[in-house]
């Protein structure tokens, strides 16, 4: 039976019935529906609508260049420019797409069409994996009797039999088996469900036969009959307790056990050679040099291992073999040599998928899975997928194939009331909650909403809500919690790590079978990194500033200097802000905001600012378009975030405005005439306005604290000095909210130090170091792990310095990185000198290299070992064993983490693609192979690229942000 753990109390509690989904459709005059897989129906399920304005708001400073404009003029600037434009379109169109892929993910109407879950090459869906592992009714007598309670989400029979049900008082109308309505429960039916009573006769049709065929009906049961069936089968469960009690235990239970059903639907299914499953991975093998059994291989191997095989891209298959004892073998295939329809190309390694093989996850961070296999000759193979959802799939899958343990049981934890929680759900009715609405609930209350969350969500708010309301010892206090927690939602802690559950329940029914060992599964407010920042000298509170971006001319060059080699420095960009940065781009790649917006349209030489947000609010904090003109104005929206996202693409450089010292503007005296004349042309067509003083006075300084100066040019004096009042804004922000977040990371680690009694090293190390009893008690700061990347609230999810280096052999070389929806950028963080190779000092982050994650293979910690040299060669006295190097940074931060665990590695795929029609052997082909050949034999490594963070902290953030971007192509 459910229970509830509180310090000193243990109290059964009543869960309520799960609200149907047929109810959820009723319309009520504060209710409305919008479209589930609309751009603002996914952030609304996990933004507020305050905070989902205020991260879409944009101010638009000055007015836009006549060079810019003018694309119909017949001056050579308008024509270069135009010509400049087109080339732009045309070289960042792949890129486009890629962005509308990211951001149009998670909506159902971009979403592609996907085969079932082992029957293609789709992706793996969690709504699709336990469908397909849900059996069917008449393949075994327990398992019948346990899914006749499962034809309605209302109803009580759907929930295990342990449970007891409270009335429905949610106010929908319930579904019940015996009421009055045009449904009929059907106990015999295969997939479980409600459906629609037929008509009695079928329609006549036209013609001679004027006969109509009765089609069959169910009888239906009255209440008396259904309450008969529902007594024999609680007798029939008593009698075999009894009996199980009797035989000491040894009774198997397979009332809710699927796996054999799954196993008899895969031999029925598919033919031997046939393929069930096939994707793409990134395979390590590995032997241990000793004979061991052991049930868990991880990142901490409990023997030493040697490496027959590096990292390389495999199609990783689940083949269906003639031996029916094991019936799934899981094979290794080089890329060029596979071929799905045949069974004669030969694997480079097989795995037959028995009771010897152990499959769990590697890493739990980057969630590799590891494959254990016993015998006489002990191997292991590291399995790196490229998302998390195919990751969980697999592991799942093959976890439920080879009998591993499940507990349907959901442990819950409210850290901040310090209460645990034991829902139990049965596995039939977790299938029957894998679904996904057409359609979102959006209740209106007196300010904001209240969003409907997908089935499993909703059930274990139902279960918390109804146990902690109902206790006189925790209502008061679990009611103050809800009032200052509006939004609550599901997250796994691991240490001091937080990994926010998507809002799909396949995916997180199966995250719980799989972590449930290591995890704790917390239920908290949804945290967004706080607008506010206290973390001043002065004590003020300061508000995140909106951004802001415009066009205005640079005036100084990478170097710093407005005049070099008889020419003056003059280059009109693009500058736009996200977060603490600074972007800026050529003049013709730049896209104000909105195609519609009267900025590009009436060209208000006059306006200073122009505020442009997709999603205005009323009084009552309520988007003012959701009832009416939605799918124009959802799609004007979802436009605007991919037009931020592409300006981020384009940038040539950033700047870190955190790093500047002082913003002050330039005195007139100060600009060159040559800057002055160029203004007035290029910006007003009018030469002779450079001697007027409110235009020519538009230019200032940004000093960065290494000293270089950047010198930059508004349209005019009053767009000058709002440039110069917002740039100062948003760098004192940025400044204290980094602040703020170092002295959150700082804290967290001396709480979990004092509260676990452990050192330095063993907390910079804690993957390695501690275990789950150890860990389950540990703090975590949602501030620092927050939803926002989950939530693509921003179009910059993660941005800092970082070390990196292509080849093994080579040095790693500081770099500034930024991620954002689909890809990774790069930024030179200093310039060399040609002639002396000595680096050089630049207020300017250049672009280097732009990395599409989608198409990466991203591993982390003990197996990036394998791409770094042994350069720790002093052993620590303190640890032996060890060679820990303790490092503390100039802001204070002190750790002395292994080198390997700092580290990841992004591998782009293979180093060249090979067409189709050149793997086809032509006569002409037999004599010289060519390179095709080679390439099949030499195996296609693919390039890498090894990231290097300060500390573990920082390297679980990057790891984890990064998935969660790459994450969104595959749900």
């Amino acid at each position: 039976m459910p229970s509830i753990f509180y310090p000193g109390i243990l109290c059964q509690f009543l869960i309520s019935s799960f609200r149907s989904r047929d109810s959820l459709r009723m319309q009520s005059n504060d209710k409305l529906h919008i479209p589930s897989g609309s751009f603002t129906a996914y952030r609304l399920t996990y933004c507020s609508p305050q905070e989902l304005s205020q991260s879409a708001r944009t101010v638009f400073l000055g007015h836009i260049p006549n060079i810019w404009a003018d694309e119909k003029s017949k001056n050579i600037f308008a024509r270069a420019t135009h010509r400049s434009k087109q080339s732009v379109q045309h070289s960042f169109r792949g890129v486009v797409g890629v962005i509308h892929k990211s951001v149009a993910a998670g909506t159902s109407k971009f979403r592609q069409e996907r085969s079932p879950l082992f029957l293609g090459h789709g992706k793996l869906d969690p709504e699709t994996v336990l469908h397909e592992l849900e059996a069917p009714q008449h393949e075994t007598s327990t398992s019948s009797a346990s899914s006749t309670s499962s034809a309605s989400d209302t109803t009580p029979h759907m929930f295990s039999e342990s449970l007891s049900i409270t009335p429905n008082d949610t106010g929908l109308k319930s579904v019940s088996p015996y009421a009055d309505s045009p449904t009929v429960y059907r106990p015999h039916s295969q997939d479980l469900s409600l459906v629609t009573t037929p008509e009695t006769l079928s329609p006549p049709k036209t013609g001679r036969k004027r006969i109509s065929i009765a089609e069959p009906t169910p009888a239906e049961l009255d209440r008396s009959e259904f309450l008969r069936v529902a007594e024999q089968h609680k007798k029939f469960k008593e009698k075999l307790k009894r009996f199980a009690s009797v035989s000491k235990g040894h009774a198997k239970r397979t009332g809710s056990d699927l796996r054999s059903v799954v196993q008899r639907r895969l031999l029925t299914k598919f033919s031997a050679g046939q393929v069930v499953r096939v994707d793409k991975m990134l395979v390590l093998i590995k032997v241990p040099h000793t004979k061991l059994e052991t049930s868990s291989f991880t990142e901490n191997e409990p023997c030493d291992t040697r490496v027959v095989g590096r990292w390389k891209e495999y199609h990783v298959a689940l083949r269906r073999t003639d031996d029916n004892s094991n019936p799934l073998m899981l094979q290794l295939y080089d890329l060029p040599l596979f071929d799905e329809t045949t069974t004669k190309s030969k694997p480079d390694t097989s795995i037959p998928l028995s009771s010897s093989v152990t499959a769990q996850f590697y890493s739990r961070l980057d969630k590799t899975i590891s494959l254990w296999v016993g015998g006489e000759k002990p191997l292991v193979c590291v399995l790196a997928c490229k998302d998390h959802v195919t990751a969980v799939g697999w592991l799942y899958f093959i976890g439920q194939f080879i009998n591993q343990s499940s507990d349907p049981t959901f442990q819950i934890s409210i850290p901040d009331l310090e209460i645990s929680l034991s829902v139990h759900i049965s596995e039939v009715a977790l299938l029957k909650m894998a679904t996904k609405h057409e359609e979102l609930e959006v209740e209106e209350r007196e300010y904001g909403y209240k969003v409907q969350k997908n089935p499993l969500f909703s059930y274990l708010d139902n279960a918390i809500h109804s146990c902690l309301v109902d206790n006189p010892k925790l209502s008061f206090q679990f009611k103050q919690w809800q009032v200052h927690n509006p939004n609550p939602w599901f997250v796994h802690k691991y240490y001091d790590r937080l990994e926010w559950a998507p809002d799909n329940s396949g995916l997180l029914a199966m995250q719980h079978q799989l972590l449930r060992k290591w995890y704790t599964l917390e239920y908290r407010q949804a945290a967004h990194l706080s607008s506010k920042c206290t973390f001043t000298k002065s004590g003020d509170v300061l508000e995140e500033p909106d951004p802001i971006e415009g066009f205005l001319s640079r005036l100084s060059s990478i170097s710093g200097h407005s005049f070099s080699l008889y020419r003056t420095f003059y280059k009109t960009s693009y500058f736009y802000s996200h977060r603490g940065l600074l972007f800026y781009t050529k003049y013709y790649r730049g896209i104000p905001p909105s195609v519609s917006n009267p900025i590009i349209h009436e060209r208000n030489e006059t306006t200073v600012a122009t505020e442009y947000n997709p999603y205005p609010l009323d009084e009552n904090d309520h988007i003012v378009w959701l009832r009416e003109n939605f799918t124009e104005c959802d799609g004007m929206a979802q436009q605007e975030f991919e037009r931020k996202t592409l300006q981020i693409i384009k940038a040539e450089g950033v700047i870190d405005m955190s790093r500047a010292k002082s913003i002050q503007p330039l005195a007139i005296e100060d600009v060159r005439s040559t800057h002055k004349v160029l203004l007035a042309t290029l910006w007003y067509s009018n030469p002779s306005l450079a001697t007027t003083k409110e235009i020519v006075d538009s230019s200032f300084t940004i000093e960065m604290d290494s000293g270089e100066i950047i010198r930059l040019q508004a349209p005019n004096r009053d767009s000058r000095d709002e440039w110069v009042d917002r740039l100062r804004a948003l760098r004192e922000y940025w400044v204290a909210k980094g602040s703020e977040i170092l002295s959150r990371i700082k804290t967290t680690s001396v709480k979990n130090r004092t509260s676990r009694k452990i050192t330095e090293y063993i907390d910079s190390n804690a993957t390695e170091e501690m275990e789950h009893v150890e860990v389950q008690h540990s703090f975590a700061d949602p501030q620092i792990h927050n939803i926002e990347p989950l939530a693509m609230k921003h179009c910059v999810s993660m941005y800092g310095h970082l070390f990196s280096k292509t080849k093994m052999h080579s040095n790693f070389r500081p770099y500034f990185v930024v991620l954002s929806p689909g890809f990774l950028m790069i930024y030179k963080t200093y310039r060399r000198s040609k002639l002396t190779g000595a680096s050089k000092k630049s207020g300017y982050f250049r672009h280097f290299i732009t990395l599409p994650i989608s198409e990466c293979y991203l591993y982390s910690g003990i197996s990036c070992s394998h791409d770094l040299l042994d350069r720790q060669n002093a052993v620590d006295v303190v640890n032996p064993g060890t060679h820990s190097l303790p490092r503390v940074y100039p802001d204070g931060w002190k750790s002395s983490e292994e080198e390997s665990l700092r580290c990841f590695t992004l591998t782009v795929g293979e180093k060249r693609a090979i067409s189709k029609h050149r793997m086809k052997k032509t006569d002409a082909n037999l004599n010289n192979p060519g390179m095709i050949k080679l390439a099949s034999k030499l195996g296609i490594t693919g390039r890498s690229m090894v990231f290097m963070a300060r500390s573990r902290q920082e390297r679980e953030i990057w790891v984890q942000r990064i998935f969660c971007e790459i994450d969104r192509f595959a749900l």
